[in-house]
């Protein structure tokens, strides 16, 4: 089987938040139709979310990770009724 080494696509959905053309829309459309159904999953730019939110994120999950794990079990999946939460591997 041919292994494909090429980059993950990167999508600029700035064309579907804010299209200047009718044809805008349809063109990221299918841009994420093509990554997905070729690779499964894709990166993404021009969403609009601020630098300083996704780092807050990122923050966020490290604190998360680093808690005892008693303290990452009272936040299991088991525990909710929408199956979401922490799950250990």
């Amino acid at each position: 089987m041919a292994i494909d080494t090429g980059e993950l696509p990167i999508i600029n959905l700035d064309g579907y938040i804010n299209p200047k053309f009718p044809a805008d829309k349809e063109r990221v459309i299918a841009e994420v139709r093509d990554a997905c159904n070729k690779y499964g999953f894709f990166q993404v730019k021009g969403h609009g979310i601020p630098l300083s939110a996704q780092e807050g994120l990122i923050r966020g999950l490290g604190n998360l990770f680093h808690q005892p794990e008693e303290e990452k079990a009272k936040l299991s999946f088991l525990k909710n009724p929408g199956r979401r939460g922490y799950e250990a591997s």
